[in-house]
């Protein structure tokens, strides 16, 4: 299932019934409807299985008897199971309170009722977010669905900034000050009251016992990946879809699943003669492997009398924003419902737990110098009065440090490398994550807390110039690992000296000044896409930016990304009647 509900305000019904409507008309059917006298819950299938009700995977709901229950939705394994054997086992392992999360893996929301309460909770990482109001008698793993039906809503300027800025709110925050979501190291624990309870957290800071060798490290590494990708494989077979670009992360998937005896289909975005299309290309004609190319561009046929419609579309599919920015080409939403069909697609978001991903020294750095380094990119000259850099900053610090956890100082390298799986991969690519879900199967490896666990504890000559990376695609697969990338080498050795340089040139450049690099970078105006053009946007928005402007200069918004993120909250806005 992709959507939950649960309502325990009898005065919403009207708007609860109008939701549902909206929902279904955009692919969303209707599951399973459970009510109680304390609640009313509602679950709606993925998008992939509207004409397929009788596949095995799309009503992953269980009767235990009569007033008990469990169900997932998104995309959830235990005990290397899916489905109603998943779901069994899961039962009988809940001891009304919590499980054993190491024994789960997926992007999901679980929902138990056992012994006369019921249980909420998201994968152990929070990669879902499970969001509600203010009252907590709203909660649903869908944004959508809060804003649609709570009755009063104000931007929070905070949570306005950040997803302007980094496509992504952090903490508990959204854009709307009346939606929040359930801290990741919580559950929803429902009785006569609504409270929230601590789940074990997998992924607390732990300085390691011994540090591994090189070897030994690309040995523990590989053990891990491979436990998780026979799970794939003995639960879809060569049902898998996944990209094949030129870089490190899909080509290490490729390897674990040739390993694993899957042959799966692959497919790459570009033109002919993109470097990552032909790099993918040589790949799979030297491995026989099936490739689909997909060029996006020619793909695109909109028409302005028809953006309002699709923008709608967009809406209910996204979950009323998404990473870039509501508004597109019509491509993105199609081809990850073609990707889905009858497939788990797995992709290979947050592979830089393998390297260097800020390009940032080998040397302490504090919170607000990463912010500083990597969380900056906004111009000051684009924002209204109502921005305060101050502000701002202070409270990304106090985000950070909460997602982050006690245990360790700052000066402590690792507490830096933490910082990309448990925001960058809680807030960013989860985001895509918990789309893909709510449209059919979908599996991201490296948001998986047995494979990112401890991570940031590798030693960093290990991760410098890919190498841990390229000697786990070696060992798996010499072959596939001696095949050239798009950045000049192949995976078989150390990049060669030119390469070494110029990443070393990346990594010494000085934090001061990072965070003016963006704006010398959009300094003057960028063209915009043809869908943010004003005979486009001016069908679904007041192109005035009546809402918006009150934190924005519009003129001013070089980016055609943050521009397009800006209009979303504006559309929101307007659609909602603020």
């Amino acid at each position: 299932m992709s959507i939950f509900i649960l309502n325990r305000d009898p005065s919403l019904k009207p708007a609860y019934k109008a939701v549902s409507k909206v929902l279904h008309a955009n692919g969303f059917n209707k599951a399973k409807e459970i009510r109680s006298k304390e609640y009313s819950l509602l679950f709606l299938q993925k998008l992939i299985y509207a004409q397929e009700k009788k596949q095995p995977l799309a009503n992953p709901f269980l009767q235990i008897d009569k007033n008990n229950f469990i169900a997932y939705c998104g995309s959830f394994f235990f005990d290397g199971l899916v489905g109603k054997p998943a779901l069994k086992a899961c039962y009988r392992a809940f001891d009304g309170k919590g499980l054993d999360w190491q024994r789960c893996h997926g992007q999901f929301t679980l929902i138990i009722n056992k012994n006369s309460e019921l249980f909420i909770a998201t994968d152990n990482l929070g990669a879902t977010k499970i969001y509600h109001n203010p009252e907590k008698t709203l909660f649903s793993n869908s944004f959508q669905v809060i804003l649609d039906l709570i009755p009063h809503r104000e931007i929070d300027v905070q949570g306005c900034y950040e997803f302007a800025f980094n496509g992504n709110t952090f903490g508990e925050k959204t854009f709307i000050s009346q939606i929040r979501s359930v801290p990741y190291n919580q559950a929803v624990l429902l009785n006569k009251n609504c409270s929230f309870i601590n789940k074990e957290n997998l992924l607390l800071w732990q300085q390691p016992t011994v540090k591994l060798s090189f070897e030994d490290c690309v040995d523990d590494q590989l053990t891990r990946l491979r436990a998780l990708f026979k799970i794939y494989r003995n639960c879809f077979g060569d049902r898998i879809n996944t990209a094949l670009s030129g870089g490190y992360d899909s080509r290490l998937i490729l390897a674990l699943f040739l390993d694993a005896n899957v042959t799966p289909s692959l497919f790459v975005y570009g033109a002919n003669g993109d470097p990552d299309v032909e790099t993918a290309k040589n790949i799979a004609i030297g491995e026989g492997l099936p490739l689909d190319v997909v060029d996006k561009t020619s793909l695109v046929d909109m028409d302005p009398d028809s953006y309002a419609e699709h923008v709608e579309k967009n809406w209910a599919i996204f979950d009323g924003w998404k990473l870039s920015g509501l508004f597109d080409s019509g491509v993105d939403s199609s081809d990850r419902v073609k990707r889905s069909q009858d497939h788990l697609v797995v992709n290979g978001g947050a592979g830089e737990i393998y390297r260097n991903f800020f390009y940032l020294p080998n040397s302490p750095i504090s919170i607000k110098q990463l912010i500083w380094a990597f969380f900056s990119r906004y111009d000051p000259k684009g924002c209204s009065k109502a921005f305060c850099a101050t502000s701002y900053m202070k409270n990304m610090e106090n985000s950070f440090a909460k997602a982050l956890g006690d245990g360790a100082e700052w000066n402590d390298r690792g507490r830096v490398e933490m910082a990309y799986p448990l925001l960058r991969g809680r807030y960013w690519t989860a985001r895509d994550a918990a789309i893909n879900c709510r449209i059919g199967w979908t599996a991201f490896p490296f948001l998986e807390p047995s494979i990112i666990k401890d991570t940031w504890s590798i030693p960093f000559a290990y991760k410098e110039h890919g190498r841990l990376e390229a000697e786990m695609i070696k060992k798996l697969n010499p072959k596939l690992a001696a095949y050239n990338s798009v950045y000049g080498y192949n995976f078989s050795s150390l990049p060669g000296l030119f390469h070494r340089l110029s990443s070393l040139k990346s990594t010494r450049r000085p934090i001061w000044l990072r965070g003016y690099l963006y704006r010398a970078k959009y300094h003057r105006k960028k063209a915009l896409p043809f869908y943010l053009e004003d005979n486009y946007l001016g069908q679904v928005i007041d192109l005035s930016f009546p809402h918006m402007k009150q934190y924005f200069n519009m003129e001013l918004i070089n980016d055609p990304e943050v521009y397009n993120r800006v209009a979303t909250m504006e559309y929101t806005m307007g659609r909602q009647g603020f």
